[in-house]
């Protein structure tokens, strides 16, 4: 990786580890399992509450914000199966250009704009 240190506390070594998982040194493993954890259970709960929201209006503007909550708990998954190496979004490519990545980041934003953009025509009038 460019641009990060290599001294021992915050070093990163890339590639499998004999199990097959991606391997970390130091706290940053740590720090770094701990944020997924946190980021894995929080978005967990949003994403229950946005279906059971989901379930109970069919309001658009609604609609696009729940799709957009699930939607992004997705990029946090993909995101944690990227770092243990189970997956590999940046592989898929079209035209030679890295596809899935972006797409992944940019679908969540895309819904909250809509979902946010409907209520702001539909309470304003624009």
């Amino acid at each position: 990786m460019t641009g990060v240190p290599s001294n021992a506390a915050c070093s990163i070594s890339r590639g499998r580890g004999k199990d097959g998982i991606g391997k970390m040194s130091g706290s940053i493993a740590e720090a770094t399992a701990i944020t997924f954890m946190v980021q894995l259970v929080l978005g967990a709960v949003a994403s229950f509450l946005a279906i059971v929201l989901w379930s109970r209006t069919r309001d658009a503007a609604w609609v696009f914000i729940v799709l957009g909550t699930v939607l992004y708990y997705a990029v946090i998954v993909v995101g944690v199966l990227e770092r243990v190496g189970v997956a590999a979004p940046g592989e898929v490519e079209v035209l030679g250009v890295a596809a899935l990545e972006p797409v992944l980041h940019s679908l969540p934003l895309v819904c909250f704009i809509v979902g946010f953009s409907i209520m702001l025509v539909r309470r304003r009038g624009w």
